[in-house]
């Protein structure tokens, strides 16, 4: 992990209600912020314990005056870049996933249905039907993303559901990152979605985005943004594969489509129902740290 920078992460959570659920309680859930291969969590306001992989942290408010609920939460966070070692990350085998398994991100879901005939004919058609035999861990995945690289076409749509993205040949980031996330787990690779925000080099905003990180034994976890091209080239490409700026400058947050399927980092939990609500996460730069 190198070049470290800090930025304040602003989550606001938004509702209305009826004025008539003035008084009401209501319980909030904001997701724990993860401990994730592209980010540190250094604190968080209230003393909250925001690091690890459980489902969130809970709190509950009054709703005020008019039915109006605003609520924020403040993370400082670090972004590190990624350099990854594929000498090291070739010699890891098959044989390696059974002294660290890791169950709760190999699990399928309705929304990570990787074992869906068009999935399994993916797998086969790129990998083989050998290819436990013939390749590593390192090699499938890498052949993996490669082909969703060089075989899907980028396009703003809601179709997410990796057997219809298969089929459609089209989609944009959320549907690349389901679709690799599900392929790999299939295939027996641990693997999740993350979601949050990239930053620009540039330091002038940043935008919401989402990606995969893929697991390996006694290594950790290795980001990759299958996120379809444009203009696909002939044989895909590895830019996106782990290191790579836009990657590395992720706020990988909580996004997880197979243990969490609404997809939604904030909500309500518990109380009267709203009648409108809305998030918004916002990025401030702090001093950036030396390198160490």
């Amino acid at each position: 992990r190198i070049q470290p920078q800090e930025y304040l992460l602003i989550e606001q959570l938004n509702f209305r209600f009826a004025p008539t659920e003035a008084g009401k309680t209501v319980t909030l859930g904001f997701a724990r912020v993860r401990n994730t291969s592209t980010t540190q969590v250094l604190r968080s306001a209230k003393n909250e314990s925001a690091e690890g992989d459980a489902d969130g942290v809970e709190h509950t408010v009054v709703i005020g005056a008019g039915g109006i609920v605003n609520y924020e939460r403040r993370t400082h966070v670090r972004f590190h870049n990624i350099a990854i070692n594929p000498a090291k990350l070739d010699k890891v085998t098959w044989e390696d996933f059974k002294k660290d398994p890791q169950p709760t991100f190999l699990r399928l879901s309705k929304l990570l249905d990787g074992d869906s005939e068009p999935a399994r004919k993916f797998i086969r058609d790129t990998l083989g039907e050998d290819y436990r035999e013939k390749l590593t861990p390192f090699a499938a995945a890498k052949r993996l993303f490669r082909a969703i690289k060089a075989q899907f076409y980028y396009e703003v749509t809601d179709i997410y559901l990796p057997s219809t993205v298969l089929q459609s040949k089209r989609g944009q980031c959320t549907a690349g990152a389901r679709l690799m996330c599900a392929l790999l787990r299939q295939i027996g690779i641990p693997a999740r979605t993350v979601g949050g925000f990239f930053v620009y080099q540039s330091g002038k905003g940043h935008e919401g985005h989402q990606m995969c990180e893929f697991y390996f034994p006694n290594i950790g976890w290795i980001p990759c943004d299958p996120t379809p091209d444009e203009h696909p080239q002939p044989g895909g490409n590895l830019y996106q594969f782990g290191y790579q700026w836009q990657t590395n400058q992720l706020w990988a947050g909580y996004a997880d489509a197979a243990l969490y399927e609404t997809g939604v980092r904030t909500g309500l939990l518990r109380g009267p129902k709203p009648i409108a609500h809305d998030a918004k996460y916002t990025l401030q730069k702090l001093n950036e740290p030396k390198t160490p």
